[in-house]
């Protein structure tokens, strides 16, 4: 559609310049000034419109900009084609300005020698690679990247004969062998090359594929084992290619973090990325990227603005509620980055002395963190850093003195900030709350992190442990199984018929899963994970907590589903529900809205409310790729699927608890643009139950499964059921 709308307002524009054309044919002229009866001049002969070979030894002139595209293709391009999306996009963007030509010149009363062909404003070279096929011909290009190479490219303008205005063409410049994109080298290859082909006052470098967030890094190499570039390898890249950026744009998912901010500020001045999941279109190329064109003189504060107004207004424009609504794009001044990191961690240094100190007040201050905005999925760990400082009506756990540092600091490393409907948490920089990693993963996320008192604390509150160097220049932390006070003692009590749990005490979160058995196979289908409800204030001040209510489950078309609970708000939570659509498997992103009133209708143990919260599908989209090992941007409104089938899908478990890989398909139902998707009645049957509990540092610990037989109004358990005693929860478990 955009591509359409730009064609159409050329199309009016060069309309126009017929008229005027037409009158000055009259006097014995061409279109284009040139005299009739005269040839009018090839492409390949108007050496303006043509790049200068860098072997040639023919300094080309400097223009305002180079924008370097780094296409990383992966699946995103071998299976959904994306990254051709990308280059039509690109090549939908015409210098408008080139038609400034003699006859123009003369009707507006421009200068003699503001001519655009002695200047070209905007160059924009392209690297392609890491995808197993390219689809480009199917985007309506001309030449198609080939998968077992690594190819260069420039947009060249390629001028209509008649009006002195036409496209712009994709242009092969350079084959190399086949490489990883995600080796450092590969990279910073590219930018020496870039700036040494087109010299410019800016540069901008455009890193578009996966994006792990800080967990990991960007860019995912299908053709080298999903190879990943790393943040510590970023930085090596921006240092051995030899440039300072204007500004840097991470096309990919997670990527507006603090750990990458830092990574980079050396390199450039602006960054420009989404704390949250981002479409496989990714930004809005073909509309930021004209407005370069067609403003040269802007700044990287100003493109980046563009980048972010512009990719919004496209989701708007297409009527994508999902994009609209869970976009996150922020302009990051990098000058200021090493204040945000210097307050932050100081902020962490001094959590870590309160932890040692005062167990009873880490809890309360556990909660700004975890009740901060989270993005992706929980295996992410990727939470707003800001929201950790603007708790709503509590008193922070920092003096003041600090905290406005804090705030000042990241108020001016946040330039600009754009959010959607159902993304108010977002203030612009997320950063990687890592207690729930194993410890693999916290070594590739040691080397990434400028936090080195959040590490110690991270080594304090989990099986891992951080690198000696790290205690150089930290003091290191009493190990929590040295601390008791963290432990969580609950005793076993029955909720509304149903095994809970009472304590005196409980900032940690608590969730369970629900299973139905098969009888014919004797697998349990997983049927969800989500939230406890904290049934009762005692009149000592302790609380029971326990499932919801066992007598309704979600469904949708009227089918149990299964609802994997991501992440919450105070007020929502959103799940992902996974179906089978054709050869695919999906998910639905599920939000459940409560309002202001769900703490106080978990407090009241409300069981007679049907249908507590409201459901809303954002969409479809394609889940996390184990083999890849990040999510995924195949992101669809249910509108661009209306009336296909699709089947809900239920993974399947052994009666022990362990995940068996496979998945059992339920009955054909038909996408509509809006599902229903509600609580119904449980069926009578037999259940299994496991809860789940998030201690507070964030790690998950898992209890038992209980049996539950339910004949469709109340439970019952095994004969040799017993639901008493006291459960003693370590404060971290491997």
């Amino acid at each position: 559609m955009k591509r359409v709308m730009l064609y159409i307002a050329q199309i009016l524009a060069l309309l126009s310049l017929c008229c005027f054309f037409a009158i000055k044919s009259f006097a014995g002229e061409s279109p284009g000034g040139i005299p009739a009866g005269e040839e009018i001049p090839s492409v390949e002969e108007n050496s303006s419109l043509s790049e200068e070979d860098p072997s040639s030894g023919t300094p080309k002139p400097r223009t305002a900009w180079t924008v370097l595209f780094y296409i990383c293709g992966s699946e995103l391009e071998s299976t959904y084609g994306y990254a051709s999306n990308e280059l039509s996009e690109i090549c939908s963007c015409i210098p408008l300005t080139r038609i400034y030509n003699k006859d123009i010149r003369e009707l507006y009363g421009l200068p003699e020698e503001e001519s655009y062909e002695e200047s070209l404003p905007v160059d924009v070279l392209i690297q392609t690679g890491g995808a197993m096929e390219w689809h480009a011909f199917d985007n309506g290009l001309f030449v198609e990247p080939d998968p077992g190479v690594l190819q260069r490219w420039s947009i060249e303008y390629r001028t209509d004969a008649l009006f002195d205005a036409g496209q712009s063409d994709l242009v092969l410049k350079q084959t190399l062998e086949s490489a990883s994109m995600s080796d450092p080298e590969t990279l910073a290859d590219f930018i020496r090359w870039g700036v040494q082909t087109a010299p410019a006052e800016k540069y901008a470098l455009v890193l578009w594929g996966h994006g792990m967030g800080s967990k990991s890094g960007i860019l995912i190499d299908e053709l080298y084992e999903q190879d990943i570039l790393e943040l510590d390898e970023l930085a090596e890249a921006l240092s051995a290619g030899g440039t300072h950026f204007e500004t840097i744009l991470f096309d990919a998912c997670m990527m507006a973090n603090l750990e990458t901010a830092y990574a980079v500020c050396p390199y450039a001045s602006w960054m420009v990325g989404s704390e949250e999941l981002v479409p496989g279109t990714g930004t809005a190329s073909g509309s930021w990227l004209q407005e370069l064109y067609n403003n040269p003189l802007c700044d990287g504060r100003e493109l980046g603005r563009a980048i972010c107004n512009f990719t919004y207004k496209w989701y708007c424009d297409r009527n994508e509620d999902l994009f609209k609504d869970m976009a996150t794009w922020s302009v990051i001044n990098l000058d200021k980055i090493e204040a945000v990191v210097k307050s932050v961690d100081e902020a962490f240094r001094i959590l870590g002395q309160v932890y040692e100190h005062y167990p009873t007040l880490t809890n309360y201050y556990m909660e700004f963190i975890n009740n901060s905005e989270s993005y992706g999925v929980r295996a992410d760990g990727m939470i707003d850093v800001t929201g950790v400082f603007y708790a709503p009506n509590s008193n922070n756990f920092i003096e003041n003195k600090l905290r406005t540092y804090i705030l000042s600091a990241l108020n001016e490393a946040i330039d600009y900030n754009l959010k959607g409907a159902d993304r108010e948490g977002a203030y612009g920089l997320s950063f990687c709350y890592a207690a729930n990693f194993t410890e693999e993963e916290l070594d590739v996320y040691a080397e990434n992190c400028p936090l080195p008192n959040y590490l110690a604390f991270l080594d304090a509150i989990s099986p891992w442990n951080a690198p000696e160097r790290l205690y150089e220049t930290v003091e290191k932390l009493k190990d929590v199984h040295e601390l008791p006070e963290y432990n969580i003692v609950m005793e076993k009590c029955m909720v509304n018929g149903l095994p809970g749990f009472q304590v005196n005490r409980f900032n940690n979160s608590a969730y369970y899963r629900l299973y139905r058995l098969d009888e014919e196979t004797g697998l349990l289908e997983r049927l969800g994970r989500t939230a406890c409800r904290y049934q009762y204030f005692e009149s000592d001040g302790s609380m029971r907590l326990a499932a919801e209510d066992l007598t309704r489950w979600t469904s949708v078309s009227g089918e149990l589903c299964d609802m994997e609970m991501i992440f919450s708000t105070a007020d929502s939570y959103v799940y992902n529900i996974p179906i089978q659509m054709g050869t695919e498997q999906l998910n639905l992103r599920c939000g459940r809205e409560f309002g202001e009133d769900l703490l106080a209708l978990q407090l009241m143990g409300d069981s007679e409310t049907p249908n507590l919260g409201k459901y809303k599908i954002y969409g479809i989209w394609d889940g996390f790729d184990s083999d890849a090992e990040t999510s995924g941007r195949d992101i669809k409104q249910l509108s661009s699927v209306d009336g296909r089938e699709f089947r809900l899908l239920y993974p399947l478990y052994s009666e022990k608890g362990e995940d068996t890989g496979e998945m059992k398909q339920g009955c054909a139902l038909r996408m509509l643009r809006v599902l229903d998707t509600k609580q119904i009645s449980l069926p009578p049957g037999t259940y299994y139950l496991q809860y789940e509990f998030t201690n507070i540092f964030g790690r998950d610990i898992l209890l038992d499964m209980l049996r539950i037989d339910w004949d469709g109004e109340k439970a019952a358990f095994p004969g040799d059921f017993v639901w008493e005693g006291t459960v003693n929860i370590a404060a971290a478990e491997d």
